[in-house]
């Protein structure tokens, strides 16, 4: 299942605003916000649309966190420089 932190990293991967995640999955914009800051807790419902639409495997998922852990690496080094 997805996590809040998951939630944003995937909609940002698929170039998506959270206006058009809300859109595709039926909710408001406001719930994807809070969601994503953590102030909403990610229902299990949600995290199904947004898997559903997005066709989310678990890899995937992996995949996308490591691709951002990577970039947030290499912008570590470059402020570093």
């Amino acid at each position: 299942m997805l996590t809040s932190t998951q939630v944003k990293m995937v909609r940002e991967f698929h170039s998506l605003t959270q206006k058009q995640l809300a859109k595709e999955v039926g909710v408001s914009e406001t719930l994807i916000v809070l969601v994503e800051k953590g102030d909403r807790n990610l229902t299990r419902r949600l995290a199904e649309k947004i898997i559903e639409f997005l066709k989310l495997t678990e890899q995937k998922i992996i995949a996308i966190e490591n691709c951002f852990h990577y970039v947030e690496v290499q912008r570590q080094q470059i402020l570093a420089y």
